[in-house]
């Protein structure tokens, strides 16, 4: 099976979760399937993040310190996101 590309994938995480999620609980979430990529770093999935955000497919839920006094960010998908993930998702 064919993986979807990682910042549509990020978006489909973050949909199916009710809390949301940071590029911390991203990147462990998501380690299993895109792990062995090279795109699959921490700054690229900020960039996916942020690019989404932009794009007005998520919204940020909650901003908070991690425990080494780390800004994280929790995004939730917005109403458009996931009308995109609707539309764009292959049905199973």
């Amino acid at each position: 099976m064919d993986k979807l590309p990682l910042r549509l994938r990020i978006l489909q995480e973050i949909s199916n979760s009710k809390a949301g999620h940071n590029v911390q609980t991203i990147m462990k979430a998501l380690k299993n399937e895109y792990g062995n990529e090279r795109q699959f770093h921490e700054s690229a999935c900020l960039d996916h993040l942020l690019s989404l955000k932009a794009s007005g497919l998520l919204t940020e839920a909650k901003v908070f310190l991690d425990q080494n006094s780390n800004l994280l960010i929790n995004y939730t998908a917005s109403d458009a996101g996931k009308e995109a993930l609707r539309k764009y998702l292959p049905k199973k």
